[in-house]
C-alpha cells in the first residue's frame, strides 16, 4: 500500500504507518528502472548513438527489417550496465524519486 499522502482513515484490518521513503541513489534508481520495466531493455534504449542508428534504419525502404539486438541482463556485468543506465539524462530528470520511476 503506497500514497503520496499519509491515508490515516483507511478501513484496512492493520496498521498503516506513513514513511517517507528518500531519493534513491543513481545506481539504485537505475536498478529500479530496470526491475520494473514492462519489457526487456536494449543497448539502443540506453545509448544515444545506437538508438539514432537504429531509427534510420526503421526510416529505410521496405527490405529485411534491422534486428533489435540481444536484450540487457542484469546478469554478468551488472554494476557496468546500471552505470551506464543511471548516466540516462531520463533518470538524472527524475531525481532518484521512486514513486516518478
Amino acid at each position: 500500500l503506497t500514497s503520496r499522502r499519509p491515508l490515516y482513515a483507511a478501513p484496512l484490518p492493520c496498521k498503516v504507518v506513513a514513511l517517507e521513503v528518500p531519493p534513491l541513489s543513481r545506481e539504485d534508481a537505475a536498478l529500479l528502472l530496470a526491475r520494473r520495466s514492462h519489457r526487456p531493455l536494449y543497448q539502443r534504449d540506453v545509448d544515444y548513438d545506437v538508438a539514432v542508428v537504429a531509427a534510420r534504419a526503421a526510416a529505410a525502404p521496405a527490405g529485411k527489417p534491422e534486428p533489435l539486438g540481444e536484450p540487457l541482463m542484469l546478469v554478468g556485468r551488472q554494476r557496468e550496465f546500471l552505470q551506464h543506465l543511471a548516466g540516462h539524462p531520463l533518470l538524472a530528470s527524475i531525481g532518484g524519486v521512486p514513486w516518478a520511476i
